[in-house]
């Protein structure tokens, strides 16, 4: 099972970092253009001729490439079928209004928080939710090959193999989201102080740790999402982002008149869980899985080790305080998080390695992705020659 799984997400990536190559080849350029533009006085206009040429030269790119792959291929009115269409348009539909409701959700608080409160607290919640998206955004870079991998195994019948393809991810994702988020929550402040180089930016640091409860939920479900889609079903992940825009509203609006700036991030993190529990509700019934399984196998020991990382971390906090020592500017604070984050990872990963969360075939999975990237540089050699 584990050799079908390896070998069509191998395949899958394969094809993928294909587009992904064209994409960075295509960006170059794009840069370049972008800069001619403006130098020129297009401004706004000139992002937009710009946007479209890297667009069209992508698309042909990729054309390419795929006649390339498949010399066989051939698109003719002929093969048209109005049926398939039909399927394709209901799935995109949903797809769509799932991306389109996020989008919605990601810019709610700033219109929001601007127009009961003021202006100014929009700076503060876009520094704070900067970062909380960027720790989110992070483990999910190991999510592209999903959706295509576990349609090819929705299309094979090969149930047992997706079971495999969703624990495993998800236990991947949990992996690095867990301990990233539970550091950025319990360190926000010194982590604002590093990045903007002075205080006053509390309230950013109130945003880092209250929205990134609400992603590291939604991040947690995003490989069952990959796979609904594959699987023919988004409409689970349509209905969690709507339920999540219609709470996020409803609870944003009521929260910022009782409790001002909090209201608006206690309104998207809330809804963040709602709309993601019950996504995974309808996911796990959908493929007969008991949630309580799921997360006592998937989550749990990643989570007690999280505890015991952050309370092992502290001991660098109480050796500050007894050489009577405080982290100032950029550098100061730059050495108390790297300490502090050597502690917590080392923690972490022995806690991980301890109670074995980790199997062979996880380990392999991660040092081939570790050398990947040093055999690209030619750090080390490739395991293919």
């Amino acid at each position: 099972m584990h050799l079908r799984f390896s070998n069509r997400l191998y395949t899958v990536c394969k094809g993928m970092d294909i587009t992904n190559v064209v994409f960075v080849i295509v960006s170059i350029p794009g840069t370049i253009g972008l800069i001619l533009f403006l130098n020129h006085g297009y401004g706004l206009k000139g992002y937009v001729y710009n946007s479209i040429l890297v667009a069209l030269v992508t698309v042909i790119s990729y054309a390419i490439c795929a006649y390339r792959i498949f010399p066989q291929m051939a698109i003719h009115p002929r093969y048209c079928n109005m049926e398939m269409f039909k399927r394709l348009w209901r799935f995109g539909l949903k797809v769509q209004i799932a991306g389109f409701s996020e989008f919605i959700n990601r810019q709610l608080d700033k219109v929001l928080l601007g127009y009961f409160l003021n202006v100014r607290v929009v700076a503060f919640y876009e520094l704070g939710s900067k970062m909380a998206l960027t720790a989110g955004s992070l483990p999910s870079v190991l999510l592209q090959a999903i959706e295509p991998a576990s349609s090819e195994l929705d299309a094979a019948k090969e149930t047992k193999v997706l079971n495999n393809l969703y624990s495993r991810g998800t236990k991947y994702i949990v992996f690095l989201t867990f301990p990233l988020s539970l550091f950025v929550i319990t360190n926000a402040l010194p982590i604002m102080h590093f990045w903007m180089g002075e205080s006053g930016y509390e309230k950013s640091a109130l945003v880092i740790q209250i929205l990134t409860i609400g992603y590291s939920f939604f991040l947690v479900n995003s490989v069952g999402r990959m796979m609904a889609r594959g699987m023919g079903v988004p409409q689970f992940e349509m209905v969690s982002a709507l339920i999540i825009l219609g709470l996020n509203i409803s609870l944003s609006i009521t929260l910022i008149i009782l409790l001002g700036f909090i209201g608006a991030l206690i309104g998207t993190s809330v809804s963040a869980v709602i709309g993601s529990l019950y996504f995974m509700n309808r996911f796990h019934k959908h493929i007969k899985r008991t949630i309580k399984s799921f997360l006592i196998g998937v989550c749990m020991k990643p989570f007690f080790a999280c505890v015991i990382a952050i309370l092992t971390s502290f001991t660098i906090d109480f050796l500050f305080y007894f050489l009577a020592f405080s982290p100032s500017g950029r550098t100061g604070y730059l050495i108390y998080l790297s300490l502090k984050g050597i502690i917590f990872s080392g923690t972490y990963l022995l806690f991980i390695f301890t109670v074995k969360y980790l199997d062979e075939y996880d380990k392999e999975v991660f040092l081939s992705a570790i050398r990947l990237p040093l055999s690209k540089f030619g750090f080390i050699k490739s395991s293919d020659e």
